[in-house]
């Protein structure tokens, strides 16, 4: 296996290289349910920094179940983000894009911090 470090250095120098072409996606990472039956209580908004293409389309599952998406996120850098966190990104037209998120699981992990190098997530 490559040098973890290493790896975080070139995707960093990647990440600094992109900087031109990254936007300001708003992470609410999901806390839980105040009490188990009301709606689900979310941490406060973080920017992060990330490629964002407005698309539309639709992801398969193994059992040929499609889901469809609006924008595809991709995060340089192990980037924690689960499956029931919000992430907000612009439109393109002054609005906003909130919508539930589908995170593929697996890629090459950073034994660090237990998530992939890079991380594509869908806002359906």
């Amino acid at each position: 296996m490559p040098n973890p470090a290493a790896i975080r250095s070139a995707l960093s120098a990647a990440a600094s290289g992109l900087a031109g072409f990254l936007e300001t996606v708003w992470h609410q990472p999901y806390t839980g349910d105040l009490d188990g039956y009301s709606s689900p209580d979310y941490g406060p908004k973080v920017p992060l920094q990330a490629m964002v293409q407005r698309k539309r389309g639709t992801l398969r599952d193994l059992d040929g179940n499609e889901t469809r998406y609006r924008v595809i996120v991709g995060f340089i850098g192990a980037v924690k983000i689960g499956p029931r966190d919000k992430l907000s990104v612009s439109d393109g037209n002054g609005g906003t894009i909130t919508g539930p998120l589908l995170t593929p699981t697996g890629g090459f992990l950073d034994p660090s911090t237990g998530e992939p190098f890079k991380r594509t997530v869908y806002l359906g």
